[in-house]
């Protein structure tokens, strides 16, 4: 983002590019800012995407089913 818009300010944090040159990018590949080895991603994924629609209901962003 930062060179396509030519703005040093969206460069990311120094931290941020070493993980990626490291290979640490995250869940997919079971390290990044945190260490993803062990867990199971699937039960945590559910499990977020569950606690992302109550926000939503409770929010009223979302219709009610049908």
């Amino acid at each position: 983002m930062a060179q396509a818009l030519n703005a040093p300010r969206y460069e990311p944090p120094a931290l941020i590019k070493r993980l990626m040159e490291e290979g640490k990018r995250g869940a997919r590949e079971g390290q990044g800012l945190y260490d993803w080895r062990g867990r199971d991603l699937a039960a945590y994924q559910k499990d977020l995407l569950g606690r992302f629609v109550a926000l939503f209901r409770d929010l009223k962003l979302l219709p009610p089913p049908r």
